[in-house]
């Protein structure tokens, strides 16, 4: 379908997916996905950048103890062996020492530095605060205080309860801090987990939860940890390009609790370009970012929690403490950028509620779904199969064709008597034509974009090694006539 408007021509191309969708009708195939479930992959055509080594510089501090309030004590020692050991006194059981990677210890000296400023800062305000007035859903007007008064505490002078249930807000229409103070009169709208917009936000901090867990265990060097319509993910480069496996998740998860039971407060921090790039020097990925993304001149923001900076634009829970379940659900492969041919990075997926109850729901849900797998019940009935060589894609075994083809037959009578003309159309077209429709700008992650040289063949090879899997399939189920699959 064009996105100006509907298509009168319907081709074999644009059919395939119809038949689908007919076959889940009947029974058949219940639900469709053409992702693996271990592998989703991000190509980009125009993504060029390629970090060939990943890991930092060995990196030695002065020992010095820091305090975060609402979060763990923490003694950072630095090495010569390029880590640094940090003392968690508030963890369950006393104390529990865990060696971190050494750039831990230079961004916290750079931290220091920063809210050292940031402090300077407010105090030359401290004199000039002007009262605000702050407007809710409902017309309420409450009063305020210019860079002191803050959404939580709003919250939690009209309930208590109001203010635990609440995970952010919106300030004017948009995403805010409920810990962040305000900066002039506004309108305040609190948002809570089953919330859409709070959900995003609940799981974007969790990401941020994750990323420290992985750079404690693993030494992992973060690289981006976004919120998705199902939970979250961070992808991070491991050391010497190590895979993360399904055994790391229990580990992951422990860390996980202990980060949360901390209560580790989400602070944000403003710095300069320049404070930026001192303090993730040691990240070829976070350095990158910020000289392509942060104008000259300009401010950008992260947030801490615990021993863990993130670039970030927020925003995020008040504590860590607010996740109270989550599970580390799969992991995948993934690149810089999206870009196949740049370096290759580990993704780690997870998910996470306020309550364990959800959690446990959630995973019942996904026990249901697998039970409906249209690959599983597609495989079991002996009607396709999917392939690595054509990861996405099914192949159709003789029963399954059957279905398939009267179904395309009963396709082409439907269009006859509607008055329609049927059309065929490739199947790969050239980027230009996508960034005409804007479909690349909108989709372009989600699209299998194949990058070739102008002397290179842009048609299929000959049918033939294309039906083998499902040959030797059919030989294995012994159905295979002479002839074979073709």
């Amino acid at each position: 379908r064009d996105p100006g408007g509907p298509s009168l021509s319907l081709g074999a191309t644009m059919a395939r997916p119809l038949v689908l969708g007919i076959v889940f009708l009947i029974g058949v195939i219940t639900r469709q996905s053409c992702t693996s479930s271990h592998l989703t992959p991000h190509l980009h055509a125009q993504s060029k950048s390629h970090i060939s080594g990943c890991m930092p510089a060995r990196c030695s501090e002065p020992g010095r103890l820091t305090t975060r309030p609402g979060g763990p004590i923490l003694i950072l020692r630095g090495g010569e062996d390029g880590k640094s050991a940090v003392t968690c006194p508030e963890a369950a059981g006393g104390a529990v020492k865990k060696e971190l990677p050494g750039f831990v210890a230079h961004r916290l000296a750079v931290y220091e530095r920063v809210v050292a400023r940031m402090r300077a800062e407010e105090e030359a305000r401290a004199g000039q605060k002007k009262a605000i007035q702050i407007t809710l859903p409902d017309g309420k007007v409450m009063d305020g205080v210019e860079f002191e008064t803050t959404p939580l505490a709003l919250a939690r002078s009209i309930s208590p309860g109001l203010a635990d249930s609440s995970v952010a807000c919106l300030i004017d229409g948009q995403p805010w801090d409920l810990s962040r103070v305000l900066e002039a009169s506004c309108t305040l709208e609190l948002l809570k987990f089953d919330d859409p917009r709070g959900k995003e936000v609940f799981w974007h901090s969790s990401a941020h939860i994750l990323g420290q867990a992985l750079e404690v265990s693993l030494g992992s060097l973060l690289v981006v940890g976004p919120a998705t319509d199902g939970g979250f993910f961070y992808d991070s480069c491991t050391p010497d390009h190590s895979t993360i496996k399904a055994s790391d998740a229990p580990e992951l998860e422990k860390q996980v609790a202990r980060i949360a039971k901390e209560k580790q407060v989400f602070e944000r921090l403003v710095m300069t370009k320049d404070e930026a790039l001192e303090m993730f020097s040691y990240s070829p990925f976070k350095t990158d970012t910020i000289m392509n993304k942060v104008p000259e001149g300009s401010t950008c923001t992260a947030y801490r929690c615990g021993p863990l900076i993130d670039l970030c634009r927020g925003p995020h829970l008040p504590h860590t403490g607010m996740v109270k379940a989550l599970a580390v659900t799969k992991n995948s492969a993934a690149h810089w950028k999206g870009n196949i041919s740049s370096t290759p990075l580990q993704r780690v997926y997870g998910v996470s509620f306020p309550d364990k109850k959800r959690l446990k729901e959630h995973q019942a849900m996904i026990e249901e779904a697998k039970l409906r797998d249209h690959r599983e019940i597609g495989r079991k009935q002996g009607l396709f199969f999917f392939h690595i060589l054509s990861p996405g894609s099914c192949f159709f075994l003789p029963h399954g064709t059957i279905i398939y083809n009267r179904l395309m037959n009963m396709l082409r009578v439907e269009y006859r008597t509607r008055g329609y003309s049927e059309v065929i159309t490739p199947n790969i077209f050239n980027l230009d034509l996508w960034r005409t429709s804007g479909h690349l700008d909108m989709y372009a992650e989600n699209m299998f974009i194949l990058a070739s040289k102008p002397s290179a063949s842009s048609g299929p090879p000959p049918s033939a090694p294309k039906a083998l899997p499902a040959a030797a399939q059919v030989d294995d189920a012994g159905g295979a006539g002479e002839g074979g699959c073709c």
